[in-house]
Order: C-alpha cells, then structure tokens, then sequence
C-alpha cells in the first residue's frame, strides 16, 4: 500500500494542478528542455519523491550511469514506482520513453547540460547531403555524457516524431546520452543485447537517444512527442548504417520476459531517417573548424535580476521564461557565390557541393586525421536562377 503524502507535499501538488499549459507562439517555439522548465514537472517530482528527490539528482550526476541503470536504481523506491506508473497510464506512453524523457529533461535541467543548437543555414546545407549511414561511430559523439541538440533556429525541418493521440510533430531535437559501460547483460543493460555480440565483461559505449516532436500546430506548449533508442556499440569503426541494422532488427522482435513492444515498421523507417540527420550534425560539431557562437541571454538576465529593484524584476522574471542559453552551430545564412572564374565562366549556374573531408596530419607511415567541412558554395549564380542543392553520398 502507498505511503500517504506528506500535507506539504500535497500543498505543492495543489498548487501543480491549477497550472495550464498556454498556446502562446512564443511558448511554442521553444525546444523540449525550456519548456519543460516553464512547467510545474520537477516541482511535482520533487514534491512527490521528497528526500528520494535528492538520490536522483546524484544519480543523474553521475556522468557514469545511463537513464536506464538510474531508472533501474530508483525501482526500489515506492513513490519513483508510483511515477512510473503514471507515465504509463499515458495513452501516447511508448515503452517507458514518457519516463525516460521526463529523466533526460531533469538531468538538463539539475546538472547544466550543453545545448546545441544548428542554425537554419546548416540545416539545410545537412538536408542536402546523404552521408550519414556511412560515417564511423567514433564520430557519433558530442564530446559530453548529455547533451542536447536542437535542429535548426526554427521549426522547418521535413522531419517529424509522430505521437500515436496527436499525430506527426515536427523534428524539434535530440537529448543524447552517452555513456561507458562494461555490460552485465539482464543488470545494466537489457538482457536481449547479447544478441548483438554483447556479452558479459563486454565494454561498450551505450548512446540513448531522445528524438523530440515539437508542439508547433497542436494543442498547447507541452503537446509534443518522444521516439527513443538506445544504440550499444562494441567497434567505433563500425558504420552507422551497420549499427542500424543490427538494432532495429533486434529491437523489431519480442523478447521473452522483457517488457515493452517491439519497435514497429512505421518507427523503423523513422529511425532510419533520424539518426542519420543527428550524426551529420554530431560530424560536423567534431569537425575541425565548425563556426560556433556561445549565446548567454540567460545568464544576462539573471545578472541584470540581482541588480534591479523589486519593482523591475516582473518584467525581466517573464522574458526569462523564454531565455535560453545554447552554443550555436554553422553559417548564419545560406552558401554565397563563387563568382565567375575563368574556367568556369560559361557554365550555367551550378552547386559545388559542401562536403566533410577525412585529412591527414603527422607521420606519413602512420598519419592520423581530422574532419574539414567544406561549405557549399554557388557558382556562376547571377547569371541565372540558382539550382537546387544536389544530394551527395560521402563515402
């Protein structure tokens, strides 16, 4: 039976219910991580879990444990069941991914996670380009154990993470965890991974991913949706497209004592396009010389709070609901000219194509390399309509 709550608890909880999500488009445009800070979640999860609140915050500090071995650790406490159970009276609640993405949105939020955010010029430029099946996974990394990255300043992705109540949402972003783990299959990490070559004593690196659908044409600031997937990788060198398919195939099936659904054919294919989008962008944060500008208008209003009078705090307390810091990442507008030259003179307006390059450096027996994004750029473009971009396959 349930522990009663605690009068103070349910004073908090009170208070949580008379919130209303609003449709301002302000709100809307947010990404997942600021509107889950404008909503009452973790004061309802800090009220209901109390002094167990704490252990998980701990546990999400722990750059060592993945959101499934904290959610493992915290089975044993009666209220983080309760949760639980909540979540998965959640009719859009696909297996578990409502409790995963409320737990990737509290370690945002409680440990200060980066936020990426691409801007709409490499977006597009990154639409354009077929190469992500190919890359190695020792790119698919952001360089921190969390982090979250948005795609593009403005929801125009032709992407989408569909809800099963309220239908397709536009790709808004992804929270990616990721995580070393020597494997006790059945313990900290599913039992069904030996399948994939994982066995006990196995190290690997475990990357969760929390696709997010943005609220933009539906009900309220917190209408959205969540496709998650946890890839476990053994081999660095492995390609992204063989990663793929070794995952799906063994998430398709049903296993035996393990809960949850098989992954449908429908959020097969959408997988298929969402991870290779979020690995051309992870490429081009590892390349050598990504542009990237650090925008603090959050920490710029919380300095200007401490050194304004009461009266004046009203007005910089509401900007600060939609005030989000981030590092941006790529050209702030699309690929310029290359004028005319003289080979090229007489030729019809033409793309030549952005692309990654694998270069050398060191000894030549032995070189190691590094990754240079080339820009696209447009040449020959006044003297006629510009092209549209051509897909290219980088190898």
């Amino acid at each position: 039976m349930l522990t009663p709550l605690e009068p103070h608890v349910i004073h908090k909880l009170e208070a949580a219910a008379r919130f209303r999500p609003t449709a301002d488009p302000a709100m809307m445009r947010l990404p997942h991580p600021q509107r889950t800070m404008a909503s009452p979640l973790k004061t309802v999860w800090s009220a209901i879990l109390d002094k167990d609140y704490d252990r998980l915050v701990a546990m999400l500090n722990d750059d060592t444990l993945t959101l499934e071995q904290v959610a493992t650790a915290m089975a044993s406490t009666e209220r983080f069941t309760m949760l639980r159970q909540v979540a998965l009276g959640d009719s859009a609640n696909i297996n578990d991914g409502s409790l995963f993405l409320t737990l990737a949105a509290l370690r945002y939020l409680e440990t200060g996670n980066p936020h990426f955010q691409v801007t709409d010029a490499l977006e597009a430029q990154l639409q354009q380009t077929d190469l992500g099946e190919e890359l190695p996974a020792r790119f698919f990394r952001t360089g921190y154990p969390a982090a979250y990255v948005e795609f593009g300043e403005t929801r125009l992705s032709p992407l989408s993470v569909t809800n099963p109540v309220s239908g397709e949402h536009v790709l808004e972003g992804c929270y990616v965890q990721d995580h070393p783990v020597v494997a006790i299959p059945g313990e900290n990490v599913p039992p069904y991974v030996e399948q994939i070559g994982i066995c006990n004593g196995t190290a690997c690196r475990v990357v969760e991913l929390l696709f997010t659908g943005s609220p933009q044409g539906k009900e309220h600031f917190l209408d959205d949706s969540v496709k998650m997937v946890a890839l476990y990788i053994t081999d660095e060198s492995e390609s992204i497209r063989s990663l793929l398919d070794k995952h799906l195939k063994m998430y398709s099936r049903r296993w035996p004592q393990v809960d949850g659904e098989p992954v449908s054919e429908d959020d097969q294919k959408a997988f298929r396009s969402l991870i290779p989008h979020l690995a051309k962008v992870l490429l081009y944060i590892n390349s050598t010389s990504p542009l990237r500008e650090t925008l603090t208008p959050r920490k710029t209003l919380l300095r200007q709070l401490q050194n304004v009078k009461p009266k004046k705090q009203a007005k910089l307390k509401r900007q600060l609901v939609k005030a989000y810091d981030r590092i941006l990442i790529g050209p702030k507008s699309a690929p310029g000219s290359g004028g005319d030259t003289a080979g090229e003179s007489r030729r019809k307006p033409h793309w030549r194509r952005g692309h990654f390059r694998h270069q050398p450096y060191g000894p030549r027996s032995n070189p190691s390399y590094k990754i240079i994004y080339i820009e696209p750029v447009l040449v020959n473009w006044e003297a006629g309509k510009p092209p549209a971009p051509k897909s290219y396959r980088v190898r």
